[in-house]
């Protein structure tokens, strides 16, 4: 594979920026989420800059990375970071119930749908099962904000993205090292993977929480210093990431979650607010680039794989397959798990907040990044990240476009429906 200058780099990072730029000015002009122009960017820069910049042959397990360790801890932390913690934690039920058991439903439904129904051996099935079942809020949430939508909801999408990402992770990591040693599934096997998947799962979290906990005292000494705070609030997101994933073996999107959780919670007491209005234009901002990259990427590479993937006929009947299997699996999800589980007024989810959560469950960098990664050792890799990224657009172009209408529909955007929803609680 041929190498890449530097400089080929940074000169195709600066084009894909202005790209980025370009895709939200349009958004805001034509009311379609910026993450879908992206995609149409992404495309249209592989067929007129690609060659140019010399990024059309960037191979795809550097595109993992580059999602994976660069852009993930941004998005994690500058999520957890401007999440409402005291809504988080008001809600934290249902958003576990639905980021953890409601996932490895979803893994094991479409590993099996997918397995029963088209060529895959059930290695790589399930595979792709935890791979896509990890949902993306970007579209939805921009849409949200649009609308004014409730907060209530927008928490729960954002709270379920938050969690099962690192869930998403934790669960293709198990089931890839069964699929490379051929371990025969069994209930011991299957247990012993449960054991280090609550150890991963959790142990980042604490991990990131007592990492960002030491560091995010320093805050007090920064004498209200926008830039070192901004500084060490990087330092933090990278840091437990790294200490996390690279030194411990755990999860190191859950320690960015728990760091950011941390750091949220502290920096709200330690801070004063032009200082912190000034950490959350910086990471605004770094979110907005990591999202950007990502979805361009997805423009990128769906045109590259249309070029690589010979039988293309069997690749869109296999799409068709995921986007069946991953609706019912999330039908299964909002609509039989969360009704079981969630019976008390407090964590109850009302039928209009079902529904979006139901629609909305897009898929996006997490399901790329994974797909990216495949060995290419395992069987059908190629076919799995066509099928991975066939089924991130279609959530992003009918799901994502479609969204605004039903929550208009529904009503649930208007501010006196808000006020009425008992669930919904005023922010102090």
């Amino acid at each position: 594979m041929e190498r890449h200058s530097l400089l080929t780099w940074i000169v195709g990072a600066v084009i894909l920026l202005f790209v980025a730029i370009l895709s939200k000015l349009l958004s805001k002009k034509i009311r379609i989420p910026y993450s879908i122009w992206l995609v149409f960017a992404g495309i249209i820069f592989e067929y007129l800059f690609a060659k140019c910049t010399d990024l059309h042959g960037m191979p795809l397990s550097t595109s993992h990375d580059i999602i994976m360790y660069i852009l993930l801890p941004v998005l994690i932390f500058e999520a957890a970071l401007s999440i409402n913690t005291r809504l988080l934690i008001n809600n934290l039920k249902p958003i576990l119930i639905l980021a953890i058991p409601g996932l490895i439903i979803s893994t094991f439904f479409v590993g099996f749908f997918m397995n029963f129904l088209s060529p895959l051996d059930l290695g790589v099935a399930m595979l792709f099962g935890a791979l896509i079942s990890a949902t993306d809020p970007v579209a939805v949430i921009s849409i949200f904000k649009a609308l004014g939508a409730p907060k209530r909801l927008t928490v729960l999408v954002d709270g379920e993205s938050l969690f099962n990402d690192a869930t998403a992770i934790v669960m293709y990591q198990a089931v890839l090292s069964l699929v490379i040693s051929g371990t025969a599934l069994s209930w011991l096997t299957l247990g012993k993977k449960a054991v280090g998947f609550l150890v991963v799962f959790f142990g980042g979290f604490l991990v990131g929480a007592i990492v960002s906990f030491v560091i995010v005292h320093i805050f007090k000494y920064m004498e209200e210093d926008p830039v070192l705070t901004t500084a060490l609030s990087v330092f933090i997101a990278y840091f437990s990431f790294i200490v996390s994933d690279h030194f411990l073996n755990l999860s190191g999107v859950m320690a960015a979650l728990g760091a950011g959780i941390v750091a949220s919670y502290y920096g709200k007491h330690l801070l004063r607010h032009k200082t912190k209005l000034a950490l959350a234009e910086f990471w605004e901002f770094a979110s907005f680039v990591a999202n950007s990259y990502v979805f361009l990427i997805v423009g990128i590479f769906g045109k590259q794989l249309i070029e690589t993937v010979e039988d293309h006929f069997q690749l869109l009947g296999m799409i068709a397959l995921a986007i069946i299997a991953i609706i019912i699996g999330r039908f299964i999800i909002i609509y039989g798990l969360l009704p079981l589980t969630c019976r008390n007024e407090k964590d109850k989810v009302s039928r209009p907040y079902k529904h979006i959560l139901f629609w909305g469950g897009l898929r996006g960098a997490v399901a790329l990044a994974l797909a990216m990664s495949l060995p290419k050792t395992i069987e059908n890799r190629l076919e799995i990240i066509g099928i991975t990224i066939g089924v991130v657009l279609f959530t992003l172009f009918v799901q994502g476009t479609t969204t605004r209408g039903i929550m208009n529909h529904l009503k649930i955007n208007e501010p006196h429906k808000a006020k009425k929803d008992p669930q919904v609680q005023p922010e102090k």
